[in-house]
C-alpha cells in the first residue's frame, strides 16, 4: 500500500516511472510528531500544519502520523522504496508540492526507519545493533536530527540549494529484530539495541530527486547504463519544469551547465559564510537537481581562523570529482543515444561546465584572504 497524498501533482514528476525501484516492506510504530517545518503551508502528506501542532502542545496533546514507520523484514501493510547507498532511509512518494518562496520539491524521504543490506541477490531488513561509536544501526537520534534541520534552515536562508526537513517524528516503539515485532524504546534500550540516552526519530525530508550524483552506476554495464540515463533523464526534466522550459528545448548540454553553476554557487555561498561541508567529493551528498544534503559535517570557522587553504581544497576537490561523474555520465548518454540511433551534440560540455562551476563559485565567494 503507498503513503496517501492529498493530492495528485498537476505538475510532470519526470521519467522516474521508467526506473526499476526496490521496495521493502514497513509497518507503522507508535509516534508522534515533534516539530513540522512552518516555511511548507501545505504538506501533501500526514503531518499537521505548524499551527495544529502548536494548539496541541498548548493543551498538552501529541499527533501521531501514519508516516510514523519502521522497515519490517515481511507483511508490512505499506512499501518503501529503498536506494543502494541509503542505509537507514527509504522514499515515501512523489508528488509536486513548494514552499513558501515557490520552490519545487518532489521526493519526499523518511531517514531513520530502519537498515537494510544485500543479501545474495535480494536486499533484507536488517537487525538494529549498537555500534562501536554508540550510535544504533538504522535510527537517527532525535540531536542529530535537529541539528540536521537547524544546519539546512540556516543554509536556506543564505540562498544555498539544499534538501530541507519537512518534519521530524518521535518514535515510541522500534522493529530491532527480522523477526518483524514492535517492542517500545524503553524496552529496546533495556536490551541494548539503543543506547540508554537515544531518542529515535524519522527525518522528513524533502527532495527534488532523491538520486546523488553517486547514484547512477558505478560499471555502466547495459543495465546500469539505462538506469544511469533514467536518473539523469528524470532529473533533468525536473530542473526544465523548475525553470518554465519544455524537456526539448533544455537538452543535456543545458542541464550540465546548470548542474556545475548550481554546485559553484552553493559551494561559494557556503564559503562566503565561512562554512565546510567536508563531505561533497564522494557525489553521495549531492543530487542529480544540484540540492546539498545531510549537514552533519558542516564546519563553521570563525572569523579568526584562517581558512582560504581549506576552503581552496574543498573547492579544488569537489571541481575534480564532479568532472569524473559527469565524464561518466557522459559516457551512459552517449551509449544510450548509440543504442537508439539518435545523436545530440555534445562535444566541448566538459570544458564549459567546468567554466560555469569557476565563474560562479567566485561570483559568490570573491573575496581572498591576504
Amino acid at each position: 500500500m503507498p503513503f496517501p497524498f492529498k493530492e495528485p501533482s498537476p505538475l510532470p514528476i519526470g521519467d522516474i516511472q521508467k526506473l526499476k525501484k526496490e521496495t521493502l516492506p514497513a509497518t507503522e510504530v507508535k509516534n508522534h510528531v515533534l516539530w513540522v517545518n512552518p516555511d511548507f503551508p501545505e504538506i501533501p502528506l500526514d503531518l499537521p500544519s505548524s499551527k495544529q501542532l502548536k494548539r496541541a502542545k498548548a493543551k498538552q496533546e501529541q499527533i501521531s502520523s501514519n508516516l510514523g514507520i519502521f522497515l519490517k523484514s515481511k507483511d508490512g501493510e505499506r512499501k518503501v522504496e529503498i536506494d543502494s547507498g541509503h542505509s537507514r532511509s527509504g522514499l515515501l512518494g512523489r508528488v509536486i508540492f513548494k514552499d513558501c518562496e515557490g520552490n519545487l520539491y518532489r521526493d519526499v524521504d523518511a531517514k531513520g526507519l530502519g537498515g537494510s543490506f544485500v543479501f545474495g541477490h535480494a536486499r533484507v531488513v536488517s537487525n538494529i545493533v549498537i555500534r562501536e561509536d554508540g550510535q544504533s544501526t538504522g535510527t537517527v537520534r532525535k540531536d542529530y536530527a535537529l541539528h540536521d534541520r537547524d544546519m539546512s534552515e540556516k543554509l536556506f536562508s543564505k540562498g544555498i540549494r539544499v534538501v530541507r526537513v519537512l518534519g521530524i517524528i518521535e518514535l515510541e516503539e522500534i522493529i530491532p529484530d527480522q523477526d518483524g515485532k514492535k517492542t517500545s524504546v524503553k524496552h529496546a534500550q533495556a536490551i541494548g539495541r539503543l543506547a540508554p540516552d537515544t531518542v529515535p526519530v524519522l527525518e522528513i525530508r524533502a527532495f527534488g530527486t532523491h538520486y546523488r550524483l553517486s547514484d547512477p552506476g558505478k560499471n555502466l554495464s547495459d543495465e546500469e547504463i539505462w538506469q544511469a540515463v533514467r536518473m539523469l533523464e528524470d532529473a533533468r526534466s525536473l530542473v526544465a519544469a523548475e525553470l518554465s522550459r519544455s524537456e526539448k528545448e533544455f537538452g543535456w548540454r543545458d542541464y550540465f551547465l546548470w548542474l556545475w553553476r548550481t554546485i559553484g554557487e552553493n559551494l561559494g555561498r557556503m564559503h562566503k559564510n565561512r562554512m565546510l561541508h567536508k563531505y561533497l567529493t564522494q557525489g553521495h551528498n549531492i543530487t542529480l537537481d544540484g540540492r546539498i544534503v545531510d549537514f552533519d559535517s558542516v564546519e563553521e570557522l570563525r572569523e579568526s581562523e584562517e581558512s582560504t587553504a581549506r576552503f581552496d581544497a574543498e573547492m579544488v576537490e569537489l571541481h575534480h570529482a564532479i568532472k569524473k561523474f559527469t565524464e561518466k555520465f557522459l559516457r551512459a548518454i552517449t551509449n544510450q543515444l548509440d543504442s537508439e540511433n539518435r545523436t545530440e551534440n555534445l562535444s566541448g560540455i566538459m570544458g564549459e561546465a567546468e567554466w560555469q562551476f569557476i565563474e560562479a563559485y567566485e561570483e559568490e565567494n570573491p573575496t581572498k584572504e591576504s
